[in-house]
Parts: C-alpha cells; structure tokens; sequence
C-alpha cells in the first residue's frame, strides 16, 4: 500500500517557514519511500509550485503521475 502526501496547492512565498517547507518536501522526495509498516509506504511527489500556470499544472499531473506509479510499482 502506498500512502502518498499532500503535494501543497498553496504558492510559496518568501518566508524563513515556505522555505523551510520547500527544504522539507525536498528532503522527503530525494529520501525515496518511507516504510511506515510492513505493507505501507509514505512518499512525497515533487512539484513545481507555480499551480495558477496551466502548463505548470501539466506538467506537474506528468510528473506525479510517473513518480506515483514508479512508486507504486516498487512498493508491490
């Protein structure tokens, strides 16, 4: 089973927290999956934070997508 975490809707702004936020989730995606019991697994999508773009938006259903299911698969 694979929970995934909330990617964040909310655009950054230039703050000592979002930066914070951003380094976290950063973090978290480069860690790869994280294995909260014997058969659940926690990842965290990376994203482009600039969601009012459309193409941004695109790219980001692209890139979770893919990240999701390669996820997925390796969790199985």
């Amino acid at each position: 089973m694979l929970w995934v975490n909330s990617i964040g809707l909310r655009r950054p702004g230039a703050t000592v927290a979002d930066a914070s936020r951003v380094i976290t989730k950063i973090r978290q995606y480069l860690a790869g999956p994280t294995r909260i019991n014997s058969n659940m697994h926690a990842v965290t999508p990376l994203v482009i934070p600039f969601h009012h773009l459309r193409w941004v938006r695109r790219v980001n259903a692209w890139l979770v997508g893919r990240y999701v299911r390669a996820q997925a698969r390796r969790s199985e």
